[in-house]
Parts: C-alpha cells; structure tokens; sequence
C-alpha cells in the first residue's frame, strides 16, 4: 500500500514520486508489479483499504510484487508495413 499524510495534490504528486522509486527497485530487485487501483476510486472503499494498514493517512495505490517467468512477447509487425514515408516533394 502506497498511502500518503494528506491528500492534496503536492500529497499526489510526491506519491507519484515515490511509486517510481519503489518501481524502480522493484525492477532491479527483478519484482513484477501489478495495481490494483479500482477500490480507491470510492471514498468509502479508499477509507476502508487504508484503515486495513492500521495506519492514519490516505491510500494512493495498492500494489502487488512478485516473481514471473519471461514469456514469449506479442508479434509484431514490421515497421515497414505500418509506417509509410511520403517520397515525392510537395
């Protein structure tokens, strides 16, 4: 849980600047995150997520790490086939 003191915007943004931090070591530490973010878009379910914590405060994000295999990545297409370049003069 990633939970702040207040929550004004500066409250916000320094919350932003510490999920990058944490995701940051997450990645070197090799952790996969995920979010779940939809129960803090209610006020009484934010209230009851951070009150979980046994901590005053708000919640911002909560997030899950864990450990995953590499799979196979999605295929793509060739840039050539999606980006076309004009080559007569205007």
């Amino acid at each position: 849980m990633l939970s702040t003191g207040g929550d004004t915007r500066a409250d916000q943004v320094a919350a932003g600047i510490a999920l990058e931090r944490v995701l940051l070591t997450a990645t070197r530490d090799d952790l996969k995150a995920s979010f779940l973010n939809q129960p803090l878009e209610f006020d009484d379910l934010r209230r009851t997520v951070q009150q979980t914590t046994g901590k005053p405060g708000f919640a911002q994000m909560v997030i899950r790490f864990g450990h995953s295999t590499v799979t196979a990545t999605t295929p793509r297409r060739p840039v050539e086939a999606v980006v076309h370049t004009r080559t007569e003069e205007l």
